[in-house]
């Protein structure tokens, strides 16, 4: 799917990265690329590097505030999950296409620096896939605001950042319980 949205997602990041035109070029990957450092396509810029995953539209409808990353594969290969967690890839492209297959009706591009920082704490919920390898599905919300670069539509008219500001609140709440509670113990 990340192939047939190639022109898309390349304008998309254009749009995105502005300092970076005309010098985002979007390639399908090598095999190489694609099993050992978590790539399906190759989002080439002066600086940094991008992973791309695109989901069908019923994966929008039923999980739009999701992202999933392949953690299990059937012979103990290396996974996408594997290959982030050894610092490979800058961001991740995560798009939804429309219920036709000929858009992206919902993209957003987050922090691969980020989501390392937080996996320990937000280690998403695994499932099985038919072929008998596994993902992990994590919530966005469960990272922090600053996760999501930019986005389609943008968040902060959606559900999905009013919950991250929730969170972002109670995680506060929670830190300032935190020093209450050392400065009495001092």
């Amino acid at each position: 799917m990340e192939v047939k949205h190639r022109p898309h997602i390349q304008e998309i990041l254009k749009q995105a990265f502005p300092r970076f035109i005309p010098q985002i070029n979007v390639d399908v990957a090598t095999f190489t690329q694609d099993t050992q450092q978590a790539t399906d396509l190759i989002i080439n810029t002066p600086s940094c590097n991008i992973g791309c995953r695109v989901r069908e539209y019923g994966a929008y409808v039923k999980y739009p505030e999701q992202f999933t990353i392949r953690s299990r594969v059937y012979k103990g290969g290396r996974t996408e999950l594997d290959k982030i967690l050894e610092g490979h890839g800058d961001y991740n492209f995560y798009a939804f296409e429309n219920e036709h297959g000929t858009d992206l009706i919902h993209w957003f591009l987050y922090s691969l620096d980020i989501f390392r920082q937080y996996y320990k704490v937000c280690q998403g919920q695994e499932f099985r896939n038919p072929d008998g390898s596994y993902f992990k599905a994590f919530k966005i919300t469960d990272f922090p605001v600053n996760f999501i670069v930019c986005s389609k539509p943008r968040m902060e008219q959606g559900s999905i950042l009013q919950a991250i500001y929730r969170k972002l609140e109670s995680l506060e709440h929670e830190v300032w319980q935190l020093s209450q509670a050392k400065e009495n113990a001092l």
